[in-house]
This record gives C-alpha cells, structure tokens and sequence, in this order.
C-alpha cells in the first residue's frame, strides 16, 4: 500500500507511475475543485479507476494522531514533510526517511 500527498501540479510526476485503482482522499475546500488545475487532477483520478472520498481537515496533526495514522497503515517506512520538526518522527517507532527539498527518492 502507498500513500502519497498531492497537489495539481504534481499530475506530470504521477503520469511517470503505471497504476490503476486506490483511493483519492481530497480533504480541501470543495470549491478549488472548479479550479482547472484541480479539475485535471480529479479527471487524472478518475481516468485511473482511483475511488474518490471527500474528508475535510485543517491545521497540522499532532505527533499523537501521526503515531494512530501509522499504526494502522504499517508502512516500512515515513517520509516527513511540511514540517520542522522532522526529526520528532522517529518516536513514532518506525524508519523515517528524511529528505531535502530537491531530494529525490526511489524507495
């Protein structure tokens, strides 16, 4: 199972993957997806069979809600972003992987 955050103008990145199905969580204001650059990424969603649920959040999760999060997905591995805090993952018990911006990763 992957996990992946997006934003529109990543969909060049994503056309780079050959995959079909999963779940497209949009969990932003509904009215940005009237958005062209929004609208592409829903249709790029669709395209790919990618099953769609709304659930709406605001702010950054706590360490607590991340350590819930990753208990019940199991991943191998966590990736932080959008935080400065990165190195707080590692009391979540599991391999994190820091990058830097620019950074690429190839699993």
């Amino acid at each position: 199972m992957v996990l992946m955050l997006v934003r529109p103008s990543m969909i060049s990145d994503l056309k780079k993957i050959n995959f079909t199905g999963g779940n497209f969580i949009y969990s932003m204001w509904l009215g940005y997806q009237k958005e062209p650059a929004m609208v592409r990424l829903l249709n790029f969603a669709r395209e790919r069979d990618m099953e769609y649920h709304y659930m709406h959040t605001s702010g950054h999760a706590p360490l607590q809600t991340l350590k819930k999060l990753v208990d019940a997905l199991q991943p191998k591995e966590v990736i932080p972003i959008h935080t400065f805090y990165p190195n707080e993952y590692h009391a979540l018990g599991i391999k994190v992987k820091c990058l830097n911006d620019g950074d690429i990763y190839l699993g």
